[in-house]
């Protein structure tokens, strides 16, 4: 498989042209697409090369695009799920699902070919924005923006929802919406714009 400029060093993924989804390379003096193929500056980012884990934001923000773990974008939608779905018993099935789901999710995502451009899409289409509707306090957009990519992602991978049949169990709601292990992150940080 050929190199893509998305997993060089050389590619400033926080430098973006105005005109579209491209970057600027250091070496070449240009901007480039993260799925063209990369030159003979090509120098690999080994943070941008790791294996899922079982939180497809993580997997999505950290993993594929090398952004720190205690990022702002991060911090901000884990306060949500923390300080606000969590003390709210009516997100109880949305935090069921994500714990259910999250982990085929991630695997998925990571082991797309295009996991790189797929990422940069829903963190630009869907995490972005939905941090800034939570920042405003805008909660209820936020989380129909959250159904909205994970319903996009389900159908991208062909993922049934999972019936959960609460009757048969005990929920607390302090242990849901952690479908995930933490690692050590390059010191990368998310902007939220």
């Amino acid at each position: 498989m050929a190199n893509k400029c998305g997993t060089c060093l050389n590619l400033n993924l926080k430098e973006k042209s105005a005109y579209g989804d491209k970057y600027w390379c250091r070496e070449r003096k240009n901007y480039f697409e993260v799925s063209d193929y990369a030159c003979s500056y090509y120098n690999e980012d080994p943070n941008r090369v790791r294996n899922s884990s079982d939180c497809y934001i993580t997997t999505i923000i950290c993993n594929v695009l090398g952004y720190d773990d205690n990022c702002e974008l991060l911090n901000t939608l884990r306060d949500f799920r923390d300080n606000y779905l969590k003390a709210h018993q009516e997100y109880c099935d949305l935090l069921l699902e994500y714990d259910i789901t999250g982990p085929q999710i991630s695997h998925c995502v990571f082991a797309d070919e295009n996991k790189y451009p797929l990422s940069l899409i829903i963190s630009q289409a869907y995490l972005v924005p939905c941090a800034n509707y939570i920042k405003n306090g805008n909660y209820e957009e936020a989380i129909t923006i959250y159904k909205n990519m994970v319903h996009h992602l389900m159908q991208r991978y062909n993922i049934t929802p999972v019936k959960i049949d609460k009757r048969t169990m005990t929920i607390d709601m302090d242990l849901l919406g952690k479908a995930r292990t933490r690692h050590q992150r390059v010191n990368r940080e998310m902007p939220i714009s």
